[in-house]
């Protein structure tokens, strides 16, 4: 019988092209290339994966249109759930959790993860916070800009 590894997750994601390491929270971190990088644990339900996406210290008036989009991705996502908090500097961050249930199994913890990276590609229909410098720019130099492009 073959016998499975200690972390059978960090061995499916490596197989994936991710490299994971120890945290000193017990977590693990799994960093990949062109992926999001992430956090993920064993738990006595199953195993709880998170990421997180720093937005920035304000939304820049977009509040209402941002908290509306995480309910629309949030209605879209199979299994990942996104919140909206703050970190302990005060910048707003994205977080987003999902959990496989039961032990591990190669072929159901292989679909769990085709699901976790569609879910994650919703991301991209939350509106665009402006960065800080786009932000202050006044009329001006952002007519400039737009007339630079064009030509």
């Amino acid at each position: 019988m073959k016998k499975e590894p200690a972390d059978p997750v960090g061995a499916h994601l490596e197989y994936y092209g991710y490299e994971t390491r120890p945290m000193p929270d017990g977590w693990m971190f799994a960093a990949h290339p062109t992926r999001p990088d992430f956090c993920y644990r064993k738990f006595p339900f199953g195993w709880r994966l998170s990421a997180s996406f720093i937005v920035g210290k304000s939304l820049r008036g977009l509040d209402d249109d941002f908290y509306a989009g995480i309910n629309r991705v949030n209605e879209k996502a199979d299994i990942v759930k996104f919140m909206l908090a703050r970190d302990s500097d005060g910048d707003f961050m994205l977080r987003t959790r999902a959990v496989f249930h039961g032990e591990y199994r190669r072929r159901d913890f292989g679909l769990f993860m085709e699901t976790w990276h569609a879910d994650l590609q919703l991301i991209g229909e939350l509106p665009r916070v402006p960065e800080e410098a786009e932000q202050e720019r006044s009329p001006e130099e952002t007519e400039e800009e737009n007339a630079r492009v064009v030509n």
